[in-house]
């Protein structure tokens, strides 16, 4: 634990003397207030879905302005207005939604006189299962005035099934809000140019004609209400040697992307002798980011990685700090619990799962909802001077912990850190079959033999304190998920 921490410290101090404090004003200072000037709302209506006229976007320039000037506000005032937020969700959920109604009941919790959070943690944890089965008891029977409902959001099934929930105008107008706000802390200029390799759904590939598209102007959040530079857009699921001719075609301003692929491609870029000599920095979604994965990215890119932590049930979770001390959650969007086994409070620095309430989305409250990450929360302010609530690290998904044979379960870093230095290993993804069965699904260099095969063995046997089987299985390439991630350990052992 101690060696991770110390290689962020060392990631952090190299960032900021080589990129951070070279880079835009946002980034050096961190300490905006309101929208910096590169951000200049469109002038007319974005005609795309959601539509966004003119009122709207206004709406998101103010809501910006106000949570870069909320960051700054004392940790206790940001807590308590964040109570009181949550009181009022749940007064709406016990009298709209069937499920929770029955939940408060059964612990005894009123929102109007809930002092604490020691009241609200009575309430069970919230499951996929319970979204999937319980659908219509989640739902509010009716919204409150001058919110509406705006469409799906719906889950990639990454993990199982996917889980369907409803969008409104106010979760829309905080995701675009949000989204600027993570963009100014890393001093992205959004009139730069953008190359974007990420899953794309069906109805994104109409009129591409391939795999890729190019366009005049980032579109999504950011292109709904500002003037923006050109994009580059590619789906996730393209042959990672047209992905890099992409890339290097395009020399954008910015990259974002999947750890994943990003990693892959920047081997190819160490291999090939190949740059990106235009490119200020790499966003990282999806999936979690290894600090050796991370300092592999940013060698080969010679950029800085800005990770994203986000997902489709509440929208943005936290982001970076500008300053490089960890995460800052978007309280203003999410209660975040880091909690244990026993569903109780973590210590700072201690894993554990991560559950989240969704603190504006009236259509389908999200109320305690675990999202199946694993985090590390950490305590007191942050050296920024922000007063939001900070996370150490994102460890990922529990499907990533592997089960050993005397029960006890083992986070998978350690190991992903041996997969990605051994040698011989292109990309890999380790299926814990049973406790005893380890199988290691390999796409190989040519230079892959069975003394790698030895190592791993070892280092696998060594990890589980037990003689465990370790099978190998070399393909030529490995799947991602239906959302296009892609997980690099899944336990099926029980």
């Amino acid at each position: 634990m101690h060696v991770h921490r110390a290689s962020r410290e060392a990631r952090n101090s190299v960032l900021k003397k080589r990129s951070f404090m070279n880079g835009p004003k946002s980034i050096r200072d961190g300490r905006h207030r309101s929208l910096p000037p590169e951000y200049a709302p469109h002038c007319r209506p974005a005609y795309s879905y959601p539509p966004f006229p003119i009122a709207e976007i206004a709406s998101v320039c103010l809501l910006t302005d106000h949570l870069l000037a909320n960051e700054w506000r004392d940790a206790g005032e940001i807590r308590a207005d964040q109570l009181a937020q949550l009181r009022l969700l749940l007064q709406f959920a016990r009298e709209q939604c069937p499920l929770y109604a029955e939940r408060m009941q059964a612990v005894g919790l009123d929102p109007q006189t809930m002092t604490g959070l020691e009241e609200f943690r009575r309430l069970p944890l919230l499951t996929r299962r319970d979204l999937q089965d319980d659908f219509h008891r989640v739902r509010a029977s009716k919204l409150p005035p001058s919110t509406k409902t705006v469409g799906d959001l719906k889950t990639s099934g990454s993990i199982g099934a996917p889980v369907l929930l409803l969008g409104t105008n106010i979760t829309v107008l905080l995701w675009i809000a949000l989204s600027v706000r993570d963009h100014v802390w890393a001093g992205i200029n959004p009139t730069g140019s953008l190359v974007s390799i990420r899953h794309f759904d069906e109805e994104s590939h109409k009129g591409w004609g391939g795999n890729s598209s190019h366009s005049q102007g980032w579109g999504g959040a950011l292109g709904r209400c500002f003037g923006t530079g050109p994009a580059h857009l590619m789906d996730i699921g393209a042959d990672y040697e047209d992905q890099l001719a992409f890339a290097v075609e395009a020399n954008p301003d910015y990259v974002i992307s999947y750890p994943s692929s990003l990693e892959i491609l920047a081997r190819m870029l160490v291999e090939r002798g190949l740059e990106l000599p235009g490119l200020k920095l790499v966003q990282t979604i999806s999936e979690p980011v290894p600090d050796d994965v991370r300092r592999n990215i940013e060698r080969a890119f010679n950029a800085p990685v800005w990770d994203l932590y986000s997902c489709v049930e509440v929208g943005y979770v936290a982001s970076q700090c500008p300053s490089g001390h960890g995460y800052h959650v978007h309280d203003e969007n999410v209660l975040v619990e880091i909690l244990d086994e026993d569903d109780q409070p973590c210590e700072p620095g201690q894993p554990g799962k991560v559950v989240v309430t969704a603190l504006t989305n009236y259509a389908t409250p999200v109320i305690r909802y675990d999202v199946g990450d694993y985090a590390r929360q950490m305590s007191g302010p942050c050296p920024c001077g922000r007063g939001l609530t900070r996370l150490e690290e994102i460890i990922g998904r529990k499907r990533g912990q592997l089960l050993l044979p005397d029960g006890r379960i083992k986070f998978s870093t350690p190991l992903g850190v041996m997969m990605r230095t051994v040698g011989g290993v292109r990309q890999f993804r380790v299926v814990q079959h049973t406790r005893e069965h380890v199988e290691v699904v390999i796409v190989p260099f040519e230079d892959f033999c069975d003394e790698h095969k030895r190592i791993i063995t070892e280092e696998f046997q060594s990890y589980f304190g037990a003689p465990v089987q370790v099978s190998f299985t070399l393909v030529d390439q490995i799947e991602r998920t239906p959302g296009g991630k892609y997980l690099d350990f899944v336990c099926n052992a029980t």
